[in-house]
């Protein structure tokens, strides 16, 4: 008989990193996260410790975001212009389930692990990025694309 040792993995440092979503000083659908400017913004979709998207997103101008996302690309994730971002779409700034750029919609799963999900339209084309970074490096990235920003069915207005 061959022994088995079990290996406890402990907790990594990644499991607590400093998330953009809980560290901004705005976390309004129409401001910029970081410097609260108005113009030029971009919505970013953060991931987890293991690389996988979350339905948790910032909003950044393009000074910001170059200047605090660029370290952590596997992290964070551009969304395209009209991608549903459950929280983070100006539909969502006078819905009763928006909170900052966050969506707390009884049927967005990642409030209800048993919720059935929000179904958006889904994009209307897919196509191929070929692009260069800041250091003239190439790369390719595929991305979705919505001719227009599709309606949320779970949008409750505040009346």
């Amino acid at each position: 008989m061959i022994p088995i040792t079990l290996c406890l993995l402990a907790e990594s440092p990644m499991d607590h990193w400093p998330r953009l979503t809980e560290t901004l000083p705005f976390k309004e659908v129409d401001r910029c996260g970081q410097c609260g400017a108005k113009d030029g913004l971009g919505v970013w979709q953060e991931h987890n410790q293991f690389d996988k998207p979350q339905t948790l997103y910032v909003v950044l101008c393009l000074a910001c975001s170059d200047r605090i996302i660029e370290p952590h690309l596997r992290l964070y994730r551009r969304c395209g212009g009209n991608e549903p971002t459950p929280g983070a779409m100006a539909q969502c700034i006078d819905c009763r389930f928006g909170e900052g750029t966050r969506c707390l919609s009884p049927k967005l799963i990642i409030n209800n692990r048993d919720g059935e999900g929000i179904a958006f339209k889904g994009p209307d084309s897919t196509v191929h990025m070929s692009c260069r970074d800041k250091h003239g490096k190439r790369y390719g990235v595929w991305e979705k694309h919505w001719d227009e920003v599709p309606p949320c069915p779970e949008r409750q207005p505040i009346e």
